[in-house]
């Protein structure tokens, strides 16, 4: 299904977001049919599971304003140290890495709406100026956030 929704993009500048799109919207299909089914009630998750659990959902909604693995591990009452071994077990990734991964995700989002300027997407993903957000954007992606959305106009 992913694979065909990938073929049928007539934008290949999409097809790695439309891949990661969709595999996201399949992951909350499984993860609410797993959630709804009858025997959900009995599984019981690990410590290490419900930490990562927790993490990636106050990630989910904080990833713009806040960017430190500190805020993090102060919510889920660990030390940042511990946060970053426990996610970096699970997801073979840091903790840091996570978070610049959310938010260079909602950067793409955010810039193919051409109404918003590259100063108010870095206002809105509270970086201290353009500048900062140019560069950790271009860091990640090796295009600058103007050169991505000039792409995005052009497909």
């Amino acid at each position: 299904m992913i694979n065909n929704k990938v073929r049928s993009s007539n934008t290949p500048i999409f097809k790695k977001e439309t891949l990661l799109l969709s595999f996201n919207l399949f992951l909350y299909e499984l993860a609410n049919a797993y959630h709804t089914s009858s025997w959900y009630s009995n599984v019981k998750h690990s410590s290490t599971e419900k930490l990562v659990i927790h993490f990636f959902k106050i990630l989910e909604f904080n990833c713009r304003k806040e960017h430190s693995v500190k805020f993090y591990a102060h919510a889920l009452n660990v030390s940042t140290g511990h946060l970053t071994k426990t996610i970096k077990k699970v997801t073979e990734i840091t903790a840091k890495q996570c978070i610049e991964n959310a938010i260079i995700l909602e950067a793409k989002i955010l810039l193919q709406n051409n109404d918003l300027t590259i100063l108010h997407i870095s206002e809105e993903l509270k970086f201290a100026n353009t500048s900062f957000f140019s560069t950790f954007f271009k860091s990640h992606t090796s295009l600058s956030p103007s050169e991505y959305r000039s792409r995005l106009s052009s497909h």
